[in-house]
């Protein structure tokens, strides 16, 4: 390439290719050079000084070797001096042999820098990047230095080992990602078996709670079943389908038919009847309603008992029936008193009442003109004595009505009978009340409202009850209003009054017996407390019911309703 760029190629095909020659700007000055020497002379003495001539100055050409690390020649340097510019420089300065030398190693020192720092420095200037890159982060950074010797293996050293670290580095990144994301998995794991052993603690001690609810429970529902076992009612539960589930003692005494797993409608029934089941099954299967009644029935020694039944439907909270509790009582004491006490009751009033009877007869006769003249003074107090004597037969009365209701001994006499007649017949019995306290009373009665069947007297003394007390219990000049009116297959007779009104804590027991409201006894010392106890039992038997509605101050309104279709009974 250097004798291509110098033009030596096309002047001596022969010269060497180790052969240099320095850069004269003349080719005919190195072809003098060379003209009657070989160039091979060089190669074999490159110590060797030719001098010759060119154009009248006079030159010198020598050769040195140079030399590569293992000692040995790579190629000769001939180097063309002008002899006659030397000494014009130096002004006559003759070029000693050490001049000579010193520029000639001046010149092999910097060939020497150029020969280190292409093999040497650069390489590892290369390297050096290269590392500093890498340290950067540069993982897999190479350095281009190619060459057979130590350094190129040392570079070659490099690039695999920075290849080397790039994959290791990428497969700890790869191996780091997927720590990353089991390490996240692990922690979700952990957070998620956190929550589970919270969740299980609270399970636990719901649980712990629970064990200690159920046994305490279990305790009370032994206690209970032994307290059950040992009462004198007779308890039994059953299925929805009145299949016996459980019986306490006294139930299985007094029906040794009665097992767990039978029908218990049978012992219900008693000796009621069908009509009685039947009744009972509607109310407490289809109505879901609490029944009591009391019934006779007969014990496994032939007894008739008389006892009352109490049946409560269990439902759940879809409002479905899961089982019946019925509690059966012995009674047949209880009547016993009761009835003695009616007779003696019924006795007493009988007893009291013929000679009552004589002496309001008698009271008549004394009252009347005809029988002789009486003083004003003598007047009143037989007129006080007439009062006292029909205030004590009405109240005899109302005790054997209640003895008769009691005992059942009241006699049915129905027939069709005009609802309409028996309040105006009423009306005109208080007409002295109503005149005295000068009450505005008005009577409404429906139009085509048939007769219904009933028994005229007892329904009469069901009414009079009601439409007494509304009379009794309103201020003067106060209103009482009395109407009917047909309710599909029911008469429903409406009283209404302004007076004194029941209170509403006192209103559940209105129809008890001796009965009386808080405010009416401050103010009306007499009084039973029997009339609406009566009147509901009279309505009760004529197939009828009594509803009320009442405010203190205001007043009370009482509604009657009987049947229109019921077939008479005797």
């Amino acid at each position: 390439a250097i004798r291509q760029k110098r033009g030596l190629v096309d002047n001596w095909n022969e010269l060497p290719r180790n052969v240099l020659i320095s850069d004269t700007g003349s080719i005919e000055l190195r072809n003098a050079c060379f003209n009657g020497i070989d160039p091979d002379t060089f190669l074999k003495d490159p110590g060797l000084l030719h001098e010759f001539s060119f154009n009248g100055d006079q030159y010198t050409c020598s050769g040195f070797h140079i030399l590569n690390r293992a000692n040995q020649g790579v190629a000769t340097l001939v180097i063309i001096q002008n002899v006659n510019q030397f000494l014009a420089i130096g002004q006559g300065l003759l070029l000693s042999e050490s001049t000579i030398i010193s520029i000639v190693f001046l010149i092999f020192v910097f060939l020497l820098v150029v020969l280190i720092n292409r093999t040497v420095l650069a390489p590892v200037q290369s390297l050096v990047s290269a590392s500093r890159k890498i340290a950067a982060g540069s993982y897999g950074e190479k350095s281009n230095f190619r060459s057979n010797d130590e350094i190129g293996k040392l570079t070659e050293n490099f690039n695999g080992m920075s290849e080397k670290l790039a994959k290791n580095y990428q497969q700890l990144k790869e191996n780091g990602d997927l720590l990353s994301g089991q390490v996240k998995i692990i922690s979700e794991k952990n957070a998620e078996l956190r929550a589970q052993e919270e969740r299980l603690e609270k399970t636990l001690g719901k649980l712990d709670k629970k064990n200690n609810e159920l046994h305490i429970l279990t305790h009370d529902l032994e206690k209970f079943k032994l307290a059950l076992d040992n009462a004198s009612d007779y308890v039994t539960i059953t299925d929805p389908e009145a299949k016996i589930l459980y019986l306490n003692s006294a139930a299985k005494a007094v029906s040794a038919t009665c097992q767990v797993g039978e029908d218990v409608r049978h012992m219900w029934q008693g000796l009621m009847g069908q009509a009685f089941i039947d009744r009972l099954w509607r109310t407490i299967k289809y109505d879901k309603k609490n029944f009591t009644s009391d019934l006779l029935t007969m014990t496994e020694a032939g007894k008739e008992l008389e006892v009352r039944l109490s049946i409560t439907p269990i439902v759940d909270e879809n409002g479905a029936v899961i089982f019946f509790v019925s509690i059966c009582r012995d009674i047949s004491e209880e009547k016993a008193v009761e009835k003695a006490k009616s007779d003696f009751v019924s006795l007493t009033s009988h007893q009291l009442r013929t000679p009552l009877t004589s002496i309001k007869w008698l009271i008549e006769l004394l009252l009347n003109p005809k029988n002789g003249k009486l003083n004003r003074k003598q007047r009143d107090f037989l007129k006080t004595a007439y009062a006292s004597t029909k205030r004590l037969m009405f109240l005899i009365g109302d005790l054997l009505s209640v003895s008769h209701i009691e005992t059942g001994k009241i006699n049915l006499n129905t027939k069709l009978t005009s609802i309409g007649t028996v309040l105006k017949s009423i009306l005109q019995d208080l007409e002295p009340q109503i005149s005295s306290k000068e009450l505005a009373v008005s009577l409404k009665l429906a139009k085509n409202v048939p007769e219904i069947s009933v028994d005229n007297n007892l329904i009469k003394q069901a009414l009079t009850n009601i439409i007494s007390n509304s009379v009794k219990y309103t201020p003067e000049k106060g209103k009482v209003g009395i109407s009917t009116k047909k309710a599909g297959e029911s008469l429903v007779i409406e009283i209404t009054d302004n007076g004194l009104g029941i209170p509403q804590e006192e209103q559940k027991d209105i129809f008890k017996r001796f009965f009386r409201a808080s405010n009416v006894q401050t103010e009306f010392t007499d009084g039973t407390g029997l009339g609406l106890f009566i009147s509901q039992s009279l309505v009760g038997l004529s197939g009828g019911t009594i509803s009320f509605q009442s405010t203190v101050g205001k007043g009370t309104t009482f509604w009657v309703t009987l049947p229109l279709n019921q077939n008479p009974v005797q």
